[in-house]
Parts: structure tokens; sequence; C-alpha cells
């Protein structure tokens, strides 16, 4: 039977003394995919103003910086990078010397990215073929790859025919 050897991804080196604080933000998203559950994106739970996303960001981290720990964050929840200054928050997590990871659609320009990568440990992109443009995701992946871990997710949703194609199917016949 095969063993697990190793896991990687986009947290942090150190389990040990390292606190994972998982954070859904909120359910407001720029995109409406057609695969994704509506709670995900319908905007029911709305951004919280910045001023009370930085006295949470102080709070978690004042505690646990007094005990010695280091703190990894993991943001998500619809689209983050659309809260309203959300440079921001990430500057203020960076300011405690925790790593950030935020899980997003990476719709944002490249030149938000590129200012927003130096606050940045990880990102998980989720592409989304129907509605973002691959062109756009190969210059944000170019801008990130050399400064963070990065992991890309594919989302597919396969229909016959296809909405892209809906002449004939893409699927193999042996399938």
């Amino acid at each position: 039977m095969a063993k697990l050897l190793w896991v990687k991804g986009p947290h942090t080196t150190d389990p040990e003394r390292a606190v994972q604080i998982q954070w859904s933000m909120g359910n407001t998203c720029n995109f409406s995919c057609e695969y994704c559950p509506s709670i995900l994106h319908d905007g029911s739970k709305p951004w919280l103003t910045t001023e009370r996303y930085l006295q949470v960001v102080d709070k978690i981290s004042n505690h646990y910086k007094e005990k010695g720990r280091y703190m990894h964050w993991e943001l998500l929840g619809g689209e983050v990078t659309t809260i309203p200054d959300f440079e921001e928050i990430i500057k203020r997590i960076a300011h405690y010397n925790s790593s950030v990871t935020i899980y997003t659609n990476g719709s944002r320009t490249t030149r938000w990215w590129n200012e927003a990568k130096d606050y940045l440990t990880g990102v998980v992109i989720t592409y989304h073929p129907l509605t973002m443009d691959v062109q756009h995701l190969y210059d944000v992946v170019n801008t990130l790859k050399d400064n963070l871990i990065l992991d890309i997710n594919i989302c597919l949703l396969y229909t016959s025919p296809s909405p892209r194609d809906r002449t004939r199917s893409r699927m193999p016949s042996s399938a």
C-alpha cells in the first residue's frame, strides 16, 4: 500500500508552531459561475468594513504574538480581492510577520497583483474557463510565479454539447 510521504501546498512550513487561520470573509463575487453554489457568490454575507477587518487581524495577531506563535492566514469567501481596501488587510497581516494565502478567481488586473504580491505568501487561483480570459490567467501567473507559492485549480463543467460548441460534443466517443 502506498504511503503519503509529503504534501506541498500553500500552507506554512512550520506546522508545529503555526496557528492556521482560515477566514471566510463574506460571499460577494464578481463571477456567477453556473457550477458554483449561489451561497458562495450571492452577496448574502456582505463584506465588513476595512476598519472591522483590521480590528480582527490586530486582536488575533496580538493574542498569538504574546504566545510566541507564528500565524498563517488563509483568506477566502466570494472573491476576497474585491473587498474594498483589501490591500490594507494583507499589509496589516504582513506587519505581524504572518504569512497569508488567498483563494481567488484571479480576475484583478496584473497591476493590482504586482502591487499585492509583496504581501502574500501564497495564491490559489481557481480558473473559470467559461468566464475568464485564458490570456489574463497567463499574465497573472507570470506576474506571481516567481514571488510566492502559486496553485491553479481549473473548474470544468462538462455538458454535451459544451456551451462553447453546441454543434458537437468534445467528449471522446469512448467515454
